[in-house]
């Protein structure tokens, strides 16, 4: 049903207005479908423990993660460095990061290069394919990875925190929670503490965020249950209420009065509410990415499913097929530089480009 059958204008002014828009799904654009109950962006965490050990050895600073390209040199860094420790053994160097959500790297990256991916209007979309967009997003994720300097084993990247394979990634303010509190490594556990950054931004790229999280839709049904249920989900998300449940749960309130760092520690402290230090630390993290950017998500298309799949997977299956020749070759005796070399040049380049090119635009036939 459209919500605004019960919601007054003040109402709706309440909520953060890229949280209403996000939930005006119908062709109709005045209709609202979607309540705003709780959203989340994405935040860079890292393994405190292993960074000291390393930045103490090599004089790394946490001021170069404020870049995509910044992290790459630090991961490359990373890599030499754990390769250094073992001179036996050649190219057992250890990935530094991973990230979970590849399609928010094209669409936030495309939008912090200064072009949107997906333009829509009335639920039809118009594909806007920047190459040199695509040639930074490659660069930055696919490149380091056939090297070794990023990676993924488990499901989400904090189970590859969690072996110790990976030190950082990025994620989910609501993932906070499963970063892991200890290493467990060749049968030996130890303990961690963390570190909590913004996600790093293209250099030079606009202030642009990803917004994500949760809704609820009210089902027709009589006036009395449509009206009953916008009742509750207006006193579920009431300042108080709704920051409780966000800190619990590592997402952000959705009203514009409780959308602020005071706001959100003031009924913490009133509450009494125990947060760990990882939930703290990216709450923090969290208000700070909300006060510096401007949080975006496309809006719904038809086919919106299919090409984010496309965006999930073409890329991040192609680095995973392509690591895996690049780590026969080394077996075989190559150095780094001569098992990657075909992989990471502009003509691979140019041939994944025009598959991911044909494979989005199917997508959305």
């Amino acid at each position: 049903m459209d919500l605004n059958k019960y919601m007054s204008k003040d109402d709706i002014d309440s909520y953060v207005d890229s949280y209403i828009e996000e939930g005006r799904i119908s062709s109709n654009a005045d209709e609202l479908k979607i309540f705003p109950v709780a959203k989340s962006t994405e935040i860079f965490m890292l393994n405190k423990t292993a960074w000291d050990k390393f930045s103490k050895a090599t004089g790394a600073s946490l001021e170069e993660l404020k870049t995509k390209e910044g992290l790459v040199n630090i991961a490359k860094e990373y890599y030499e460095w754990t390769d250094s420790l073992t001179p036996n053994v050649k190219n057992d160097g250890k990935a530094f990061y991973g990230r979970d959500a590849m399609a928010n790297l094209f669409i936030i990256g495309s939008m912090q290069n200064g072009d949107e991916l997906f333009k829509v209007e009335n639920q039809k979309v118009s594909l806007n394919i920047n190459k040199e967009n695509m040639k930074k997003i490659w660069e930055f994720y696919y490149v380091p990875y056939v090297k070794g300097y990023f990676s993924s084993y488990g499901k989400f990247r904090s189970d590859d925190v969690a072996i110790g394979e990976i030190a950082s990634l990025t994620g989910s303010t609501t993932s906070a929670n499963y970063f892991p509190d200890k290493v467990d490594n060749n049968g030996k556990s130890s303990k961690i503490e963390t570190i909590v950054l913004e996600d790093p931004k293209f250099k030079d790229g606009k202030d642009y965020a990803v917004q994500q999280g949760a809704g609820m839709v009210v089902t027709k049904s009589t006036e009395q249950e449509e009206y009953a249920s916008v009742v509750f989900l207006k006193w579920f998300t009431e300042e108080e209420r709704n920051i409780n449940f966000c800190g619990d749960s590592g997402y952000l309130p959705v009203k514009k009065d409780a959308n602020n760092i005071d706001s959100f520690n003031k009924v913490i402290k009133e509450n009494n509410i125990n947060l760990n230090d990882k939930v703290k630390k990216t709450m923090d993290v969290a208000y700070d990415t909300l006060k510096n950017n401007t949080l975006y998500t496309n809006k719904a298309f038809d086919g919106g499913r299919n090409a984010r799949k496309v965006l999930e997977y073409n890329l991040y299956d192609l680095a995973i097929n392509d690591r895996k020749e690049v780590e026969k070759a080394l077996k075989n005796g190559k150095s780094l530089e001569e098992a990657t070399k075909k992989y990471t040049s502009d003509k691979n380049f140019e041939k994944w480009y025009e598959s991911f090119n044909k494979a989005l635009k199917d997508s959305v036939k």
